[in-house]
Protein backbone atom coordinates (compact mmCIF):
# COMPACT_ATOMS: atom_id res chain seq x y z
CA UNK A 1 0.00 0.00 0.00
CA UNK A 2 2.77 2.21 0.76
CA UNK A 3 4.35 1.76 -2.68
CA UNK A 4 1.34 2.46 -4.06
CA UNK A 5 0.78 5.86 -2.04
CA UNK A 6 4.05 6.88 -3.12
CA UNK A 7 2.97 6.49 -6.95
CA UNK A 8 0.09 8.45 -6.33
CA UNK A 9 1.70 10.99 -4.85
CA UNK A 10 4.80 11.16 -7.70
CA UNK A 11 1.55 11.48 -10.27
CA UNK A 12 0.23 14.50 -8.53
CA UNK A 13 3.60 16.28 -8.69
CA UNK A 14 4.48 15.59 -11.42
CA UNK A 15 0.94 17.69 -13.08
CA UNK A 16 1.58 21.02 -14.04
CA UNK A 17 -2.06 23.45 -13.42
CA UNK A 18 -1.00 25.35 -16.98
CA UNK A 19 -0.28 21.87 -18.95
CA UNK A 20 -3.09 21.65 -21.41
CA UNK A 21 -6.30 19.03 -21.06
CA UNK A 22 -4.66 16.55 -23.51
CA UNK A 23 -1.19 16.36 -21.56
CA UNK A 24 -2.70 15.90 -18.63
CA UNK A 25 -4.92 13.04 -19.74
CA UNK A 26 -1.79 11.82 -21.76
CA UNK A 27 0.03 11.53 -18.02
CA UNK A 28 -3.13 9.61 -16.74
CA UNK A 29 -3.30 7.06 -19.47
CA UNK A 30 0.56 6.79 -18.15
CA UNK A 31 -0.02 6.11 -14.68
CA UNK A 32 -2.90 3.76 -15.58
CA UNK A 33 -0.97 1.75 -17.88
CA UNK A 34 1.49 1.21 -15.39
CA UNK A 35 -1.29 0.03 -12.45
CA UNK A 36 -2.96 -2.27 -15.27
CA UNK A 37 -0.15 -4.29 -16.05
CA UNK A 38 2.71 -6.47 -14.80
CA UNK A 39 4.08 -5.53 -11.14
CA UNK A 40 1.99 -2.72 -11.57
CA UNK A 41 -1.65 -4.66 -12.00
CA UNK A 42 -0.53 -6.99 -8.85
CA UNK A 43 -0.05 -4.00 -6.56
CA UNK A 44 -3.23 -2.58 -8.15
CA UNK A 45 -5.09 -5.42 -7.07
CA UNK A 46 -3.50 -5.65 -3.25
CA UNK A 47 -4.05 -2.16 -3.06
CA UNK A 48 -7.68 -1.62 -4.56
CA UNK A 49 -9.43 -4.03 -1.95
CA UNK A 50 -13.03 -5.47 -2.19
CA UNK A 51 -15.37 -2.05 -1.37
CA UNK A 52 -16.65 -3.59 1.99
CA UNK A 53 -13.02 -4.25 3.30
CA UNK A 54 -11.89 -0.67 2.25
CA UNK A 55 -13.69 1.10 5.22
CA UNK A 56 -11.76 -0.66 7.56
CA UNK A 57 -7.97 0.53 6.26
CA UNK A 58 -7.88 3.81 7.48
CA UNK A 59 -5.18 4.90 4.54
CA UNK A 60 -6.67 3.71 1.44
CA UNK A 61 -9.33 6.99 2.19
CA UNK A 62 -5.73 9.25 2.23
CA UNK A 63 -4.08 7.61 -0.74
CA UNK A 64 -5.23 9.80 -3.48
CA UNK A 65 -4.93 13.08 -1.72
CA UNK A 66 -1.78 14.23 -3.60
CA UNK A 67 -3.50 13.80 -7.16
CA UNK A 68 -6.81 15.36 -5.89
CA UNK A 69 -4.85 18.70 -5.02
CA UNK A 70 -2.86 18.30 -8.78
CA UNK A 71 -6.17 17.90 -10.80
CA UNK A 72 -7.81 20.77 -8.13
CA UNK A 73 -4.87 23.01 -9.21
CA UNK A 74 -4.97 22.30 -12.84
CA UNK A 75 -9.16 22.58 -13.04
CA UNK A 76 -9.04 26.12 -11.07
CA UNK A 77 -5.92 26.82 -13.83
CA UNK A 78 -8.58 26.16 -16.86
CA UNK A 79 -11.05 28.48 -15.04
CA UNK A 80 -13.42 25.18 -13.70
CA UNK A 81 -16.21 27.14 -10.83
CA UNK A 82 -15.99 23.64 -9.43
CA UNK A 83 -12.71 22.61 -9.49
CA UNK A 84 -13.29 21.34 -5.72
CA UNK A 85 -15.89 18.77 -6.34
CA UNK A 86 -14.57 18.19 -10.06
CA UNK A 87 -10.86 17.06 -8.11
CA UNK A 88 -13.14 14.60 -6.43
CA UNK A 89 -15.22 13.07 -9.22
CA UNK A 90 -12.24 12.76 -12.05
CA UNK A 91 -9.75 10.34 -9.63
CA UNK A 92 -13.08 8.50 -9.06
CA UNK A 93 -14.04 8.18 -12.23
CA UNK A 94 -10.46 6.74 -13.45
CA UNK A 95 -10.57 4.71 -10.47
CA UNK A 96 -13.71 2.91 -11.42
CA UNK A 97 -12.11 2.64 -15.05
CA UNK A 98 -9.13 0.86 -13.03
CA UNK A 99 -11.24 -1.07 -10.87
CA UNK A 100 -13.66 -2.57 -13.94
CA UNK A 101 -11.20 -3.37 -15.89
CA UNK A 102 -8.59 -5.05 -13.07
CA UNK A 103 -10.25 -8.41 -12.87
CA UNK A 104 -10.41 -9.26 -16.52
CA UNK A 105 -6.70 -7.90 -17.63
CA UNK A 106 -8.44 -5.51 -19.49
CA UNK A 107 -7.03 -1.89 -20.69
CA UNK A 108 -8.46 1.67 -20.30
CA UNK A 109 -7.65 3.70 -23.61
CA UNK A 110 -6.62 7.41 -24.25
CA UNK A 111 -9.53 8.41 -25.50
CA UNK A 112 -11.81 7.20 -22.54
CA UNK A 113 -9.91 9.29 -20.23
CA UNK A 114 -9.35 12.49 -22.67
CA UNK A 115 -13.47 12.33 -22.50
CA UNK A 116 -13.51 12.13 -18.65
CA UNK A 117 -10.75 15.16 -18.88
CA UNK A 118 -13.09 16.89 -21.10
CA UNK A 119 -16.01 16.52 -19.03
CA UNK A 120 -14.08 17.89 -15.84
CA UNK A 121 -13.32 20.78 -17.44
CA UNK A 122 -16.61 21.45 -19.20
Amino acid sequence: MERYQAELHAAGEEVSPLCHADQLAARIAEFVERRLAGEGRRRSSRAMPAPSRACAIPSYGTSSVPRENAVRAFLAAHGVADAEGRALTLPACIDGLVFERLPSGGRVSEPEICGLVEAALR
